[in-house]
């Protein structure tokens, strides 16, 4: 039989348990043969009193190790017994200890990919109608790549929440109180939704004498929760007859559904109403959100000679939305409590400050959008306004005195108001090489609202309409998400 020398003799300096010298039971040792030996270990004291009786009938045992007194091999033999049935009734597998969680580079993958789904099906679809037109297959996969280059942000966990809004600023945005009664006008009908053209004047004019102009996208088809006695109620207020007998008038609207539907205020690009803003209105509509597309006030570049002149045109800019806001939340078809905005590009700048100012905003949704309106004006590409900037220089005027004079005159500022703005209820769209409203001022934009959830596209501000799709599908289910709707 062998000896077990003591367990510090074992290691040999090196941390690895072997033999120097194994003495034999009569004294003999076997030299300098080093052969590996069991580690020695801890007798679980938990086990059943027969094994522990067995352990603790070894004197050289002391609390469950072994030493050189007694029969080393023995005394490990049953130790290992032990531990081995321990192992099999009082501890779970190593593995099973593991929480089987990827690494968050994994996990942020997943995400990505799953957030890009609808951008690679549309780009799938845009591919075959590529095909069919006989366009190379080449561009049909740099499309393919450029759809899933969609990266959503944020939102910032550590948000505090938005600054409260002071008197002096309400005071500023305020505007005569006054019963709104527009001119109705049945625009278009579809299957499931009208449009109404509705015009009515401004209460405070600022920068010109127009009226405001709505085209109104009001949904027609019956909630799910809409019992079948409270269906039917024809619009309030319009100054359209009445259905004929045969109740097929063409010039009469249809009639509207209760309960009250959410309903979004969304605002043009610079050049107006244009399809990018009316497909957004189209799909809102027929998931049963009416939206309000405003039209802008007519304005040349070329017309505007100071920095005054430009706050006045964005002050006015508040002033009618929340006058079309005063008329909404009195329609009986429209939710006070569930109004959003939406805008894209001036769109975009647009929403940032009408929804800084008026708290009936309870979401909204800025694309392409940027501050401040010094830094914008001063590095922007878009053609008229960069054509303006270059005459003032040709003029010998300074870039700083350009840059200074708007950015110290302009009060209606998206960097500004954004302290105002809730992070929480704010999706951003993001161009990666948007030269027009340049990058970093929307992202100026992002920094002073409190970082909300932001989605970066792989494009310019003119390309990023290939991502359309998939800002249709992201900003409706955010809305829904905000609205507490299926």
């Amino acid at each position: 039989m062998f000896h077990r020398q003591d367990a510090d003799a074992t290691t040999g300096g090196s941390g690895k348990r072997s033999l120097r010298s194994l003495p034999m039971a009569d004294g003999q040792t076997i030299g300098k043969l080093r052969l590996p030996l069991p580690p020695t270990r801890k007798v679980n004291r938990r086990e059943a009193p027969a094994n522990r009786t067995a352990v603790q009938a070894f004197p050289g045992c002391r609390n469950g190790y072994a030493d050189g007194r007694i029969s080393g091999a023995v005394c490990c033999e049953r130790i290992v017994q032990v531990e081995t049935r321990s192992k099999r009734k009082d501890q779970k597998p190593e593995h099973s200890k593991r929480t089987h969680r990827p690494a968050s580079a994994f996990r942020a993958l997943e995400f990505w990919i799953s957030d890009c789904r609808a951008a690679l099906a549309m780009t799938c679809l845009f591919g075959i109608w590529s095909l069919e037109f006989g366009i190379s297959p080449l561009l049909v996969v740099l499309l393919l790549l450029l759809g899933g280059l969609c990266a959503p942000v944020g939102p910032n966990r550590q948000y505090a929440g938005p600054t409260e809004r002071p008197a002096g600023l309400l005071a500023y945005y305020s505007y005569p109180k006054q019963p709104i009664e527009p001119n109705l006008a049945l625009k278009a009908r579809k299957r499931q939704y009208d449009i109404l053209f509705l015009e009515f004047p401004s209460a405070l004019n600022v920068f010109s004498n127009e009226n405001i102009k709505i085209d109104y996208y009001v949904c027609t088809t019956p909630s799910q929760d809409v019992s079948q006695a409270s269906r039917p109620r024809c619009e309030g207020g319009t100054a359209f007859p009445p259905p004929g007998p045969d109740g097929h008038d063409p010039n009469a609207p249809r009639r509207a559904y209760e309960p009250r539907r959410p309903t979004v205020l969304m605002l043009p690009i610079s050049g107006g109403i244009d399809f990018s803003v009316e497909s957004f209105a189209r799909l809102f509509v027929r998931h049963g959100i009416n939206c309000a597309l405003v039209h802008n006030r007519r304005v040349n570049i070329r017309d505007t000679k100071s920095a005054e002149q430009v706050e006045a045109y964005f002050r006015q800019t508040v002033l009618d939305n929340r006058q079309v806001l005063d008329y909404l939340v009195t329609r009986p078809d429209v939710d006070p409590n569930r109004i959003g905005c939406l805008g894209l590009s001036l769109g975009g700048i647009k929403t940032s400050l009408v929804a800084a100012v008026d708290d009936r905003i309870r979401c909204a949704v800025l694309g392409l959008a940027g501050g401040s309106m010094a830094d914008i004006t001063m590095h922007s590409r878009l053609g008229g306004l960069r054509d303006y900037v270059q005459e003032l220089l040709a003029r010998k005027v300074e870039p700083a005195l350009i840059h200074g004079e708007l950015a110290q005159k302009v009060r209606t500022d998206p960097l500004q108001l954004a302290p105002y703005l809730d992070a929480r209820d704010t999706l951003m769209f993001l161009a990666a090489f948007d030269r027009v409203v340049p990058t970093w001022t929307g992202k100026q934009l992002r920094q002073a609202l409190g970082r909300p959830r932001t989605v970066y596209l792989l494009a310019g501000h003119y390309t990023s309409f290939l991502y359309l799709p998939y800002a249709h599908w992201e900003s409706l289910c955010f809305v829904k998400r905000r609205f507490n709707l299926n």
